[in-house]
C-alpha cells in the first residue's frame, strides 16, 4: 500500500511536515524517517486493530511500540497528514494538476460523486473555519491577507478561487473577532478570577492548547493562530464597549462603554460582565458611580 501511495505523494517529505512526525517522538521510537507514515497506513479502516498494527510495526522493524496508547496518539495526530495523502491520491485519480481546486474539479467533471458538489464543499470549508479547525485567508492586492477564524464566511468569499485554508499553527490573523472574547467562548481562557490581558495576548502568540483524554489514553493538541498584540488590544476595546466583557485596570472599571486611551493594556484584567440587575443599579446611582471621565465604576 505504501508503495502505491508513494507514486502520488512523497511520504517521507509529507510525514516530516505533518503532525505525524511530531507524534513519532511521543511513541518513543528511533525508527527511520517515514516510519510514521507506514504505521498510519498500516492501521486503515476495517483492518487491522490498533494492537495488531502496533505488533506489525514491531515485527516489520518499523517501530517498537510497548502498547497501543502511543499508536492511538500518533493516528489522532496524523489526520492532517492523511488528508494530504488522500488529496494527492484523488488528484491522481482525477488527473488534476497540483494546486487544482476541488471546486473546479467538481465543476469540470459532472460525473464525480455528489459529495464533491461545489456547494457542499464550500459549506464544509466554512464549517471547519467556524469550528476553529483552520484559518481561511484571502490575499489582497497589497500582499496582505484578510483572515477568518471561528467566524462565519460570506458566500462570495468562499467562491473566490484565491481563498486558502491555513493550518492554525502557521496562520496569522489580520484581526480578532471581538465576539470571541465572551467568557467561555474560547477553550483555555479562564475568567473565573479574571483574565489578564497579558495572558490573552500570549494566547494568540503561538499558544498550543493541550487537552487530556485520560479515558482514551491520549492528549489532544490544538494550536491557536497568532494575532498581533495591537489587534488583540483593539478587539478587547471593542468587546468592552459592546458589553461582552468587563475591564478593570487599577482604579478604572469600564463596561458597556469605550475605554479611554491607555486603559486597555497588558496590565488590565478582563472579567465576566456584571448581571443586569447590577447594571441597572449602577445606572440609577450614576452620580456617585461616575469617575472623572464619566465611566461607570463597578467593584469587582
Amino acid at each position: 500500500m505504501a508503495a502505491s501511495v508513494s507514486t502520488a505523494v512523497d511520504l517521507d517529505a509529507t510525514t516530516r511536515r505533518g503532525v505525524a512526525a511530531r507524534r513519532s517522538a511521543d511513541a518513543g521510537s528511533a525508527a527511520p524517517r517515514g516510519c510514521c507514515g507506514s504505521r498510519a497506513l498500516a492501521y486503515r479502516p476495517g483492518r487491522p486493530s490498533l494492537r495488531s498494527a502496533a505488533a506489525w510495526a514491531g515485527v516489520a522493524g518499523v517501530a517498537a511500540l510497548s502498547d497501543t496508547a502511543p499508536m492511538n496518539r500518533l493516528l489522532r495526530g496524523a489526520a492532517a497528514w492523511l488528508g494530504e495523502v488522500a488529496g494527492a491520491l484523488l488528484r491522481r485519480r482525477l488527473g488534476a494538476p497540483a494546486g487544482h481546486t476541488w471546486a473546479a474539479a467538481g465543476a469540470e467533471r459532472p460525473k464525480l460523486p455528489k459529495m464533491l458538489r461545489r456547494k457542499d464543499l464550500l459549506e464544509t470549508v466554512a464549517n471547519g473555519c467556524l469550528q476553529g479547525l483552520y484559518v481561511l485567508s484571502l490575499p489582497r492586492p497589497d500582499e496582505t491577507a484578510r483572515s477568518w477564524w471561528r467566524m462565519p464566511v460570506d458566500e462570495d468569499v468562499l467562491a473566490d478561487d484565491a481563498l486558502e485554508a491555513v493550518q492554525n499553527r502557521a496562520a496569522v490573523l489580520d484581526a480578532l473577532d471581538p465576539g470571541l472574547l465572551a467568557p467561555g467562548k474560547l477553550e483555555g481562557l479562564d475568567f473565573k478570577n479574571g483574565l489578564k490581558v497579558a495572558d490573552l495576548v500570549s494566547y494568540f502568540d503561538g499558544f498550543t492548547l493541550t487537552i487530556d483524554h485520560p479515558d482514551e489514553g491520549w492528549t489532544e493538541e490544538k494550536p491557536i493562530p497568532r494575532c498581533p498584540e495591537a489587534k488583540v488590544l483593539e478587539a478587547v476595546g471593542v468587546a468592552v464597549k459592546a458589553g461582552t466583557v468587563w475591564l478593570t485596570s487599577g482604579t478604572a472599571s469600564v463596561w458597556g462603554e469605550a475605554p479611554l486611551p491607555g486603559i486597555v493594556s497588558k496590565a488590565a484584567m478582563l472579567r465576566v460582565p456584571p448581571s443586569r440587575s447590577v447594571s441597572l443599579r449602577s445606572r440609577q446611582r450614576r452620580s456617585p458611580m461616575l469617575g472623572a471621565a464619566g465611566r461607570r465604576r463597578l467593584t469587582p
